[in-house]
């Protein structure tokens, strides 16, 4: 999926992103990521430089979608990395699909679940590490891939809302979306 005009507007550096080169793409097997570009969401509440939503038309079917993203640590990490608050799995931010005919599934992202901060060394259960590599500081740095079934491929696919949960300065970030033409194994 190509960014529209509208989203590169929104394609905005982040400190903790800025000594990071990131790749042009990224092959994950046979799945492919073009374009990347980091569309970043607030994380705080009140806060106004960055979006707390953002819609990425699509307008095809899909099988399939894949999504590369990450997430800036939490403020205080300390905090989050206790295994009471790893295992209630903390939403940080959504995508809703929306359909041609307005009917929508949301698909949570779930701190440490499915996406997971830059620079932790965990990975993902409901998730896969796409791409690691490491700043200029010699600091871990990677992006999550999360795969998911359209429940309903024969229907068209307007658009996708991301938006953010605004958790304790978690920015969420996205990097690409690739459309998959066959059904998850």
């Amino acid at each position: 999926v190509q960014w529209s005009d509208d989203i590169k507007k929104s394609v905005i550096s982040n400190k903790e992103l800025q000594n990071i080169s990131l790749p042009s793409s990224v092959d994950v097997g046979s799945l492919p990521f073009r374009s990347i570009s980091p569309i970043i969401l607030s994380g705080i509440k009140g806060e106004t430089e960055y979006p707390v939503k953002i819609q990425i038309p699509i307008n095809q079917k899909a099988k399939s979608l894949y999504f590369l993203h990450t997430l800036t640590e939490p403020f205080d990490r300390d905090r989050w990395e206790h295994h009471t608050n790893c295992t209630r799995k903390p939403e940080v931010g959504r995508y809703t699909v929306v359909y041609e005919d307005n009917t929508k599934q949301i698909i949570f992202l779930k701190y440490r679940w499915n996406i997971n901060s830059w620079n932790s060394v965990n990975g993902v259960p409901d998730g896969f590490v796409a791409w690691q590599g490491v700043n200029e500081d010699e600091k871990l740095f990677r992006l999550y891939g999360l795969a998911w079934a359209n429940p309903s491929p024969q229907k068209m696919i307007s658009h996708i809302e991301f938006s953010s949960a605004q958790e304790d300065g978690m920015n969420p970030v996205l990097l690409a979306i690739s459309v998959g033409s066959k059904p998850l194994k």
